[in-house]
């Protein structure tokens, strides 16, 4: 996608156009070539990585994409597994993608975070042990997307996947693969979990969308929307409402319960009011 959209770039700027001389108007006049709003708003969002990419490799000192906005595309839920389906998914999946997304499931995990996830990362936490994602990796390099550290404890579930995946790959640092290097790519894995949706019938997700339904999951379970929030390392609630927008946590869903035990109670009998004279005559007898 990153190599696209600088081709995209580069027939606006021109072959011989060197990164320190892109102004906003050339990225103005690329956003304009998709036609759709949402390509506009993720042509966008990957030329301004572009740039802070190269920021960071003192390849150029300012962002040509800053001040640089589009018309926001109209919001859709993106697809997750419905609490019914994640068994079903997961008895599809081949030992590897089960491994991976049973792991990811269970701890919400940013696919990037999963793949690289190291043993060392896993620690004793206080009660349980909990994954200890880094804000940056040091020996590659990578970054969270938040550029912060998060811990994630880590539930019975989410402790036999790591078993599982211990025993498919016993060697080197990597949790979920076996590769010398991070992986660079996750369509191997995106595709194993399509395939893996269309042998159980369920509901058709990509990779991200193990992690839209740990957040579910949590909230089905009773944890508060602000817990999942944190859990899933989002930068404000407001990010976690809105992409769970339709589904509440117990503790709303224990307000409407109040609300029907409420209208269960017997109605209340108010006694007539009593005339004043007739009661003063009644305590003077």
């Amino acid at each position: 996608a990153y190599r696209s959209h600088l081709s995209t770039l580069l027939s606006v700027c021109g072959d011989g156009c060197s990164p320190h001389n892109v102004t906003r108007a050339h990225i103005r006049r690329a956003v304009d070539a998709p036609a759709s709003l949402a390509s506009k708003a993720s042509y966008l969002r990957s030329c301004r990585a572009l740039f802070t990419w190269a920021i960071r490799q003192d390849f150029v000192a300012d962002n040509p994409c800053d001040g640089v906005t589009t018309a926001p595309p109209p919001r859709v839920l993106r697809p997750y597994l419905q609490p019914a389906e994640v068994d079903a998914f997961l008895a599809a999946c081949r030992p590897s993608i089960r491994a991976r997304a049973a792991l990811i499931l269970r701890t919400g995990l940013r696919v990037g975070e999963a793949m690289h996830l190291r043993w060392s990362w896993i620690q004793r936490g206080v009660g349980r042990p909990s994954i200890r994602v880094p804000a940056e990796d040091v020996a590659t390099g990578w970054r969270t997307k938040s550029h912060q550290a998060r811990a994630i404890p880590l539930s019975s579930a989410a402790q036999s996947a790591l078993d599982e995946a211990r025993e498919l790959w016993p060697d080197g640092p990597w949790v979920l693969h076996d590769e010398p290097e991070p992986l660079r790519s996750s369509s191997n894995w995106a595709r194993d979990v399509r395939l893996a949706c269309a042998r159980a019938g369920c509901t058709r997700i990509d990779t991200h969308g193990l992690r839209r339904t740990a957040g579910l999951l949590w909230l089905v379970a009773g944890v508060s929307i602000f817990d999942v929030s944190r859990l899933l390392g989002h930068s404000s609630v407001v990010v976690t409402e809105r992409s769970y927008a339709g589904f509440c946590d117990r503790t709303w869903a224990g307000v409407m319960d109040c609300v029907d035990t409420a209208a269960e109670l017997p109605s209340l009998r108010v006694p007539s009011r009593v005339p004043m004279a007739k009661a003063s005559r009644k305590v003077r007898k």
